[in-house]
């Protein structure tokens, strides 16, 4: 979807300058047969090159305040986890993989009441108070961090 959306902008953006090259070649050529001055020549090329710097700028902004919304959530998860042990972190990473309780505590060699502990130990340190809460914070999160 990303790329679609990039190559959609990249293509809008080339046909503009691709215009004002056009448009330019056009006044170079009326130039010549004297029909224009030269100061308006290059007044049009300065205001020209002003619109499409406010215009890029502006594309520019949107692109990097995006950026930083998504840096900030993908912050802010990784900031939580980082004070999880590494047994929290494995606990973590099963409870993600939505297995039950009993299979992760096989998986752990670990009896249900330990690992009970360990998810409430896990769930206080993300600040979530339920798997399925945690699997919405967490999920789309770790998606955009790994990638």
């Amino acid at each position: 979807m990303f790329t679609s959306i990039l190559l959609r902008i990249i293509l809008k953006n080339g046909l503009i300058c691709g215009l004002l090259i056009v448009l330019f070649a056009v006044l170079k050529s009326e130039l010549f047969y004297g029909k224009y001055s030269h100061d308006l020549y290059i007044t049009l090329i300065a205001t020209s090159f002003i619109i499409a710097g406010f215009y890029f700028g502006s594309i520019r902004f949107k692109f990097i305040k995006q950026n930083e919304s998504k840096n900030e959530t993908e912050t802010k998860a990784l900031d939580l986890m980082v004070s999880l042990s590494k047994r929290e972190l494995k606990v973590f990473d099963l409870l993600l993989s939505d297995l039950s309780n009993k299979e992760i505590a096989n998986s752990l060699c670990v009896e249900l009441s330990t690992l009970k502990s360990h998810i409430n130990s896990v769930y206080r340190k993300l600040e979530v108070k339920n798997r399925r809460e945690l699997l919405l914070k967490f999920k789309a999160e770790l998606n955009l961090v790994v990638s």
